[in-house]
C-alpha cells in the first residue's frame, strides 16, 4: 500500500489549477531601426499570456512572454540578456497609465524537432505589474516594451486586454432582457385572454365587426427580435470596447445558443480566464459569431450549431404538442378558433394539417432569423469543416425554405404573419384586405436568407457611422 504523502502529493497534482496564463492575442510593433539593432539581439515574441489578481489593496497583472532571439544560439547566450526591463501601458476609455514591471521569472528552454532536425530554443519572462484598481467594465488596449540593460528597446507587444466584467453585470446583462421578454408575454396573454372573456356587447349591437387591434402579440416578436440583434450586432467584425461583447453575450437564449448544450456540453475554451476573457479574434484572429463562442466559453462551432438545431427540434415538437392539446381543452379552443379559424377543418387529416401549419407559424415568426443566421454561417466557414456537415446545413437551409413555401402557400401571407405584423390599413370587416400586409409578410419571411449580405452592408454602414461620429 503506498505511504500517505504519495497519495496527497498525487491527489494535490490532480486537483491543482495549471499555471499557466490566459492566452491573449497579439502583434509585433517594434518600430527600432536595424542600425540600432545591429550590436544588440533582437527579441521576437511569440507567446503572451496574462493572470490578473484583483486584491482589496492593489491589483496584480502577470504578464507571462514568450519569444526568441534570432541571432543567438543556445540558451547559456539567452541567459546574458536577462537582465531586461519592462514597461506597460495600459489604454482605456479615460486615459493612459504606464508601469514599470517586476521579472519574478526568467526561463530558457530548449527542444529539438526530430522531424526538421531543428533545436529551437524559448525565452519566456514572467513580469509583475502592480496596476490601480480597475473600473466597472473596463477595457485596455496594452502596449509592452521590452528594453535591455543599455536601455534600447529589444521588443515590442502590443494587444486587447479585457478583464472579467464580473458577476453582478452578467446577471444584469442576463436577467435584464429576460424579465422584459417576460413581463412583454404576460401583458400580451393578459390582453388577449381579456378579449377572450369579456362580453362583446359592441358586437351584438352592430352586424358590422372590426377586426380587433393584435399589437399585443406582435410586440413579443418585436422584443425577441430586438434582444436577438443585440447578440448579432455584437458578433460583427467590428472594433468594440472588450466589455460590448461579454455583455451582447448574455442574451445568446434568444438565439437558441446556449453556454452548455442540450446534447454536447464539453468546450474547448475557458470564456473566463485567469481573471480576463480569453478570445482569440482581436489581430487576424476569429471573427464573427465564433469570436462570441469564444466569448461564452461555448463549445465549438460545429457541436454549438449542433446543439442549436437540437433544441429547435424539440421546440418544434414542443409546439406541435401543445397546440394538439389546446384543442382537447374547452377553455383554449375558442382562443384558437378565434385567432385563426383554422380548427374548424372537418375531417381529422385536416386538423392534423392545422396543427402543423399553426405551430410552424409559431416557430417560423420567433426563430426563422436566429436559424438562418447560424445555418449560413456555417456555409461561410465551408472552408475549415468536413463535407458531411456542409450537406447536413445545407439541408437544414432546405428545410426551413420549404416550411416557409409551405406556410404561406397553404394559407394566406396575412394569417402566416398573424404574430408577426398587426393591420397595416384598418379597413372594414367587408372590404378586401389590402395586399401591401401580403408583401410585406413575404418580404418578413424571405428576407432573412440572406444575412450574409446585409450584415456586411450593415458593418460597412456602421464603420462610416464611426468615421462620422470621430469626425464631429
Amino acid at each position: 500500500m503506498p505511504p500517505f504523502r504519495s497519495i496527497l502529493f498525487a491527489l494535490l497534482l490532480v486537483l491543482a489549477r495549471p499555471g499557466l496564463a490566459a492566452h491573449v492575442q497579439f502583434r509585433d510593433c517594434t518600430t527600432v531601426s536595424e542600425d540600432a539593432l545591429s550590436s544588440h539581439p533582437r527579441f521576437t515574441p511569440q507567446s503572451l499570456g496574462a493572470f490578473l489578481d484583483e486584491r482589496r489593496n492593489e491589483t496584480q497583472l502577470r504578464l507571462t512572454i514568450g519569444g526568441e532571439y534570432a541571432d543567438l544560439k543556445s540558451c547559456d547566450q539567452y541567459r546574458q540578456q536577462d537582465a531586461v526591463s519592462m514597461n506597460l501601458s495600459l489604454a482605456a476609455l479615460g486615459g493612459t497609465n504606464r508601469y514599470n514591471g517586476e521579472v519574478i521569472n526568467s526561463t530558457c528552454k530548449s527542444k529539438f524537432w526530430a522531424a526538421q532536425s531543428i533545436e529551437r530554443r524559448t525565452q519566456y519572462f514572467e513580469v509583475l505589474f502592480r496596476i490601480d484598481h480597475l473600473a466597472p467594465l473596463a477595457a485596455f488596449e496594452l502596449e509592452l516594451d521590452i528594453w535591455d540593460s543599455d536601455q534600447l528597446q529589444v521588443g515590442c507587444l502590443n494587444g486587447f486586454l479585457t478583464p472579467d466584467i464580473g458577476l453582478t453585470m452578467q446577471s444584469i446583462s442576463f436577467w435584464g432582457p429576460v424579465i422584459t421578454f417576460a413581463l412583454v408575454i404576460l401583458a400580451a396573454g393578459w390582453r388577449e385572454w381579456s378579449n377572450l372573456v369579456q362580453p362583446l356587447q359592441d358586437e351584438e349591437e352592430s352586424s358590422v365587426q372590426r377586426p380587433s387591434s393584435r399589437s399585443h402579440l406582435t410586440r413579443i416578436a418585436d422584443c425577441l427580435s430586438y434582444i436577438q440583434f443585440i447578440f448579432f450586432a455584437g458578433a460583427l467584425s467590428l472594433n468594440y470596447p472588450g466589455f460590448l461583447q461579454p455583455i451582447a453575450s448574455s442574451t445568446s437564449w434568444s438565439t437558441l445558443m446556449l453556454q452548455r448544450g442540450i446534447v454536447i456540453r464539453h468546450s474547448l475554451y475557458f470564456g473566463i480566464r485567469d481573471g480576463i476573457h480569453e478570445i482569440n479574434g482581436t489581430f487576424g484572429g476569429t471573427s464573427g459569431l465564433e469570436h462570441m463562442i469564444q466569448v461564452m466559453g461555448a463549445p465549438v462551432t460545429m457541436d454549438t450549431w449542433g446543439n442549436i438545431a437540437t433544441l429547435a427540434t424539440v421546440i418544434l415538437i414542443c409546439l406541435f404538442i401543445l397546440i394538439h392539446v389546446g384543442l382537447s381543452l374547452r377553455w383554449t379552443r375558442d382562443w384558437f378558433r378565434q385567432v385563426g379559424q383554422w380548427s374548424l377543418e372537418s375531417s381529422a387529416r385536416d386538423n392534423h394539417k392545422a396543427t402543423i401549419w399553426v405551430a410552424l407559424r409559431v416557430f417560423l415568426s420567433y426563430l426563422l432569423l436566429p436559424l438562418t443566421a447560424w445555418a449560413t454561417y456555417q456555409i461561410d466557414m465551408a472552408r475549415f469543416l468536413p463535407s458531411y456537415y456542409i450537406i447536413l446545413t445545407v439541408v437544414v437551409i432546405c428545410l426551413l425554405v420549404l416550411a416557409c413555401w409551405w406556410g404561406l402557400s397553404s394559407r394566406s401571407p396575412q394569417n402566416m404573419g398573424y404574430l408577426l405584423i398587426d393591420e397595416l390599413h384598418r379597413q372594414e370587416a367587408d372590404q378586401v384586405p389590402s395586399r401591401t400586409q401580403d408583401y410585406y409578410t413575404l418580404a418578413t419571411f424571405w428576407l432573412p436568407y440572406t444575412p450574409r449580405i446585409y450584415n456586411r452592408r450593415l458593418a460597412t454602414l456602421w464603420n462610416r457611422a464611426a468615421v462620422c461620429s470621430y469626425g464631429l
